[in-house]
C-alpha cells in the first residue's frame, strides 16, 4: 500500500515485480529450503494486494498461478481463498469449478469438503 500511495502507477508495478521476484526465487529453491507455508502466504498476499487495488482480473491471475505452482497447488488455503474471492464476486460457476480442481489436486485433502 505504501508503495502505490507514494508510487502511483510505477508504485504499484513495482509491488507486483517485488511479489514475482521473490516468489519465483522461493519456489525454484523450495525442495531445499521447506519455505512452503511462507510461499503460500506470499501467493494470498499478493492475491490480496491485487483486490485492495480492485484490480479482479489481476487477482485472478495471481490465484491461477498459485493453483498452478508445485508448491502453493498442494495447498487447500489457496483453493478455498481463490473459490472464497470467486464467491464475493458472485462468481458461483467459477467458485464451483475451483472446487473441483481443487479436489481433483487434492483428492485426500479432507479440510476441502
Amino acid at each position: 500500500a505504501k508503495l502505490v500511495a507514494e508510487g502511483g502507477v510505477a508504485g504499484v508495478e513495482a509491488g507486483r515485480a517485488h511479489f514475482v521476484q521473490v516468489l519465483f526465487a522461493w519456489e525454484d529453491d523450495v525442495e531445499q529450503s521447506k519455505n512452503a507455508e511462507a510461499i503460500i502466504e506470499l501467493w494470498l498476499r499478493y492475491a490480496s494486494f491485487e483486490r485492495s487495488l480492485k484490480q479482479f482480473k489481476k487477482a485472478v491471475q495471481v490465484f491461477e498461478s498459485a493453483a498452478a505452482s508445485p508448491v502453493a497447488s498442494r495447498s487447500p488455503r489457496i483453493w478455498l481463498e481463490y473459490a472464497s474471492f470467486c464467491q464475493e464476486r458472485g462468481k458461483l460457476e467459477n467458485a464451483n469449478l475451483v472446487y473441483q480442481r481443487a479436489v481433483e489436486t487434492l483428492p485426500n485433502e479432507s479440510n476441502l469438503w
